[in-house]
């Protein structure tokens, strides 16, 4: 992100989290944890763009490979989590 967080959501597997900010996008992250470092690594896996304005409130389901942001722009976009 190039600008503040303002939300984040974390899935049920506590494996994939999903933060908006107000630079207008959402970034999936893949946390891993490891022997070394068991509360987990954070890697970004891709950049979402869309919205006009900034990101408020996002939620994720792996289950259902869906991710929902909303944004002041008064839209609501769905990705899938996966591609």
């Amino acid at each position: 992100h190039t600008d503040v967080v303002t939300c984040l959501a974390l899935d049920s597997t506590g494996f994939l989290l999903v933060s908006g900010s107000r630079d207008r996008t959402c970034v999936i992250w893949s946390i891993a944890s490891t022997d070394a470092d068991p509360n987990g690594i954070l890697s970004a896996q891709r950049t979402i763009f869309g919205h006009a304005d900034e990101v408020t409130c996002v939620a994720i389901s792996s289950e259902l490979d869906l991710i929902v942001s909303g944004s002041t722009d008064g839209t609501c976009n769905l990705h899938t989590a996966e591609d």
